[in-house]
């Protein structure tokens, strides 16, 4: 098959969504298929080759929303003028998905959609494009979904769609095959015999840091810790853009109130901004992974803390109760949401949650089995990828 993945990020680029697709991509690029991505120009490069994935990028930014600017003709050339058998467009509410909503009934591929949540769906803003979206969705020959219940794909049984079907996230075979680093405590001068709590995530406002911070604040156990907030945080503290301002604002409070913590018997924070090697041997050398997101799709560190033999503890965001259920891996929090869907966090009840799986031993190292058992059986992406490929080449011959 000649394949083309459309997404707003890809390698190198680091996020949820350019990891995916890189999963894919290369996966089937190995399984024999000719593989082209089109994404966003990064550092002036228009088109390379990244294991044997062709990647293709264009200046484009923006969303039907806020409004698409760039090369929008030059990328709707490229997908005419190439033929390609499938297009696999990665996420909705961007300008890789948006630029084809007025050509898609022209367009010849075969089309696959993974709308990747609809995070937008309760925002009045999007109002109108999603008044539009079920013509736009009947137009797709297959939609993916990564959940089984979330709001994407009740949206798509709402408007009365049936062509449809679900492929979980997964985790890499390669990376998560042993430990990269193993003196990874040593280098970051934690104790061996202090209890590591664990999360990943950027931008760290939505992905709940200080939240953790604060249920950190009210543990309470006789024990020496260490939280450890991993994340691309931003101090520049610039006033041209209001919404990143208040984000940067909300970063040194992280800062500042982690100092604070630092200061208690027992207790340790660090902020970091590892590289992926690092992060990788944090999954593998700490004690409890802890998600505490204000909002998930389907969240890939889940995925990755099974992998490694991490228990988690995740509050009710995305699909993480079905990821639990999945791979018996850990445990979730249910928790309140307010009008946008965005989880509501009790401090002390994650606090409370956080103690008790610490002190007790037995039950993560049941978690730890179940979740590396699962990884190797049914969630490493090669396996995952095996799958694609077979929905794609069906979907080729509807």
């Amino acid at each position: 098959m000649k394949i083309l993945f459309a997404c707003q990020y890809y390698a190198p680029g680091v996020s949820g969504v350019s990891r995916v697709v890189q999963e894919y991509s290369e996966n089937l690029f190995k399984l024999g298929h000719d593989v082209s991505v089109a994404t966003s120009k990064l550092n002036f490069l228009e088109q390379e080759v990244l294991n044997g994935v062709k990647i293709n990028r264009f200046d484009i930014s923006g969303n039907f929303v806020v409004g698409i600017k760039g090369e929008i003709q030059k990328y709707l050339t490229f997908i005419n003028n190439n033929e390609f058998d499938i297009i696999v467009i990665y996420a909705a509410q961007q300008w890789s998905f948006d630029c084809l909503i007025p050509v898609i009934k022209e367009i010849k591929s075969k089309l696959v959609h993974i709308p990747c949540g609809y995070s937008c769906l309760y925002n009045k803003k999007y109002s109108v494009y999603f008044k539009i979206m079920p013509d736009v969705l009947k137009e797709i020959d297959l939609l993916i979904f990564h959940a089984s219940q979330y709001r994407d794909i009740e949206f798509a049984k709402a408007i009365g769609l049936s062509n449809y079907l679900i492929l979980s996230n997964g985790a890499s075979d390669g990376e998560f095959e042993k430990c990269p680093i193993e003196d990874i405590r040593a280098k970051l001068k934690v104790a061996e015999t202090d209890f590591i709590f664990l999360t990943v995530g950027s931008p760290p406002t939505l992905k709940g840091h200080k939240d953790l911070l604060k249920s950190y604040d009210c543990l309470d156990v006789n024990f020496p810790t260490t939280l450890i907030l991993n994340g691309n945080y931003d101090t520049g503290l610039s006033f041209k853009n209001f919404l990143k301002y208040l984000l940067q604002m909300s970063d040194r409070q992280t800062i500042r109130l982690a100092k604070k913590i630092s200061k208690k018997n027992n207790k340790k924070v660090l902020i970091t901004n590892l590289k992926r090697e690092e992060v990788i041997s944090l999954f593998f050398k700490a004690n409890l992974f802890v998600l505490s997101s204000h909002v998930e799709y389907s969240p890939l560190v889940l995925f990755e803390a099974t992998a490694s033999g991490l228990p988690f503890l995740s509050l009710s965001v995305g699909n993480s109760d079905e990821i639990s259920k999945w791979t018996k891996g850990g445990e979730v929090i249910y928790v309140k949401k307010d009008k946008f869907g965005n989880a509501i966090v009790d401090h002390m009840e994650l606090a409370i949650k956080m103690r008790d799986l610490a002190l007790d031993a037995d039950k993560r190292k049941l978690y730890a089995h179940n979740g590396r058992e699962s990884w190797g059986k049914k969630y490493k992406w090669s396996i995952i990828c095996q799958k694609l490929e077979k929905i794609l080449q069906k979907t080729c011959l509807i």
